[in-house]
């Protein structure tokens, strides 16, 4: 599975945020749907979204178990639960501080890609509704990109990054936009604009950086993949004391292309995965 990543990066209960809640208004399709259409179970079990699997996932949707607006709404649920402070609605959230911005488009897109799956049987890419945080200094064309900085809290990119879309371009969904350290500078997992970052297993603890945000929203299952950037370790470093693995490619594997930079001659975009979705690898 993460090869065919790389390749498209160019080379509980019905209620629980622990599982998906199916979403009543779900495009409906029946059997009488023409062609390799798959049919949505109406009485489908909850998909677990804590450590899923991109694997996982899609073959739960070729089985008509879980649709991509399900499976976003999840992860929206899981956001709003668990990385703001806590709340009336959310007495016991952690207050994780790991996503800076959510996707206003997120549901829309999924609900897209649902028209087409369960019409067609045909997934739009490898990617095809995999969750994406991205890291707060990779542009995205429908969110602004802050750098963690106050200074560019209205910085609107015309346009994605070329990472984010070639994802787009698989399949993929970036639902969020992750904290960091104030541009990628440092390793403490803080920002102007998103506070400090807490680690998800024990947030008293240092979530490291500069990927911070990205690492503690993978670690608490807030998306399937996050996508920071490694300068001396901003990646490496999250995924050490989160339980992660961070994936450093060979530097100008993967483009710098709308990145905001903090050394053009070491930074390079990274993946962050659980150590569970290592079962996906070929």
């Amino acid at each position: 599975m993460f090869s065919a990543v790389l390749a498209a990066c160019g080379g509980g209960g019905g209620n629980s945020v622990f599982s998906f809640t199916p979403v009543a208004d779900t495009p409906p399709t029946t059997p009488e749907t023409p062609g390799d259409a798959v049919v949505l179970q109406p009485d489908r079990a909850p998909f677990p979204l804590v450590e899923a699997t991109v694997e996982g996932f899609h073959a739960a949707m070729r089985k008509g178990q879980v649709s991509c607006r399900d499976v976003v709404q999840g992860y929206l649920d899981r956001i709003a639960a668990f990385d703001a402070d806590a709340s009336d609605a959310y007495p016991d959230s952690p207050g994780l501080h790991s996503v800076i911005a959510v996707n206003p488009a997120a549901l829309a897109r999924a609900d897209e890609l649902d028209r087409q799956f369960f019409k067609t049987g045909q997934m739009a890419g490898p990617m095809h509704c995999v969750t994406v945080l991205a890291k707060d200094n990779i542009d995205t064309h429908d969110m602004k990109t802050t750098a963690g900085s106050l200074a560019l809290a209205n910085n609107q990119p015309p346009d994605d990054a070329y990472i984010l879309r070639k994802i787009r371009e698989a399949g993929g969904i970036v639902i969020g936009k992750a904290n960091l350290d104030e541009f990628a500078f440092g390793f403490t997992g803080s920002s102007s604009v998103g506070g400090k970052t807490r680690n998800a297993y024990i947030p008293a603890n240092s979530a490291g950086g500069s990927s911070s945000g990205t690492g503690t929203s993978i670690a608490a299952s807030l998306a399937m993949l996050g996508l920071g950037t490694d300068t001396g370790g901003s990646v490496r470093v999250p995924s050490a004391v989160e339980g992660l693995y961070g994936l450093r490619p060979t530097l100008r594997l993967v483009s710098q292309d709308g990145i905001v930079p903090l050394a053009h001659g070491q930074d390079t975009a990274c993946l962050l995965y659980t150590s569970d979705a290592a079962d996906d690898t070929p």
